[in-house]
C-alpha cells in the first residue's frame, strides 16, 4: 500500500536509496517518525508526468514502461492540490474585480492633475 497518509492505493515506487532524495520524500509525505522499510512504497499519483524518464538515457529509445527519474520527489497530495468549488471561483472573481476597482480608484485620485486640454481629451477618451 502506499504510504501516503489517507492513500490507499497499491504502492509501486521505492523509497530512493539515495540519503538527501529520500530525506526529501518523507518531508513531503509529511509522516512523522516513519522509517521507511525495505517494502515501503509510494503510488504513481503521487508524481507528475515531468518526474518520469520518457526514453533511455542509453539508449535513446522510448520506454515501454514509466520509470521515474532518480531525482524526483512526490508533490501531488491530497493537501496540495486544491478543487475549487463553484462558490469558491465566484468569490474569487469578485475579490479580484474587488482589488482592481480599488487599484483604479488609487489610481484616479493620486495622479496628477489635469492642467491641459489635451490631457482631458484622452482622459475622456480613456474613460469611455
Amino acid at each position: 500500500m502506499c504510504e501516503v497518509p489517507y492513500c490507499k492505493k497499491i504502492g509501486a515506487h521505492q523509497f530512493p536509496k539515495n540519503a538527501e532524495v529520500k530525506t526529501m520524500w518523507l518531508k513531503a509525505i509529511r509522516r512523522q517518525n516513519f522509517k521507511p522499510k525495505k517494502n515501503s512504497r509510494l503510488c504513481r499519483n503521487h508524481f507528475l508526468e515531468t518526474d518520469y524518464q520518457k526514453t533511455s538515457i542509453y539508449t535513446g529509445n522510448e520506454h515501454q514502461h514509466r520509470y521515474l527519474k532518480k531525482t524526483a520527489v512526490p508533490s501531488v497530495f491530497a493537501w496540495t492540490t486544491k478543487a475549487i468549488s463553484q462558490e469558491g471561483q465566484a468569490r474569487e472573481e469578485r475579490l479580484l474585480a474587488r482589488n482592481i476597482k480599488k487599484a483604479l480608484f488609487e489610481q484616479a485620485h493620486t495622479s496628477a492633475p489635469i492642467s491641459r486640454p489635451e490631457d482631458l481629451n484622452f482622459a475622456e477618451e480613456f474613460c469611455t
